[in-house]
């Protein structure tokens, strides 16, 4: 088990992203924004940690200038899923 993928993990913030990407597909850090209320830079700062997990991944293309991002989840243990799962039931 990751003991820092677990602190990432517990970031609310975070899992709001994972919710949105797992539900709706592909996003922007431009969609997230707006799907959220956070700040763009806000966005790409609690990006960042879930792509050094391989949680996220860009997906190789692009809206404009900004990368697609996506859930990469088949390398991850399955307490990573059950972790967005609780997070967002329903979605």
């Amino acid at each position: 088990m990751s003991d820092p993928l677990r602190a990432v993990l517990k970031h609310e913030g975070r899992l709001d992203f994972l919710c949105h990407l797992q539900t709706e597909g592909p996003m922007t850090v431009d969609g997230l924004s707006e799907k959220t209320g956070k700040s763009r830079t806000a966005v790409a700062y609690l990006l960042d940690p879930l792509d050094e997990h391989g949680v996220i991944r860009r997906t190789g293309e692009r809206i404009g200038y900004e990368p697609l991002y996506e859930l990469s989840l088949g390398d991850q243990p399955a307490w990573v899923r059950e972790a967005i799962d609780k997070h967002c039931p329903g979605r």
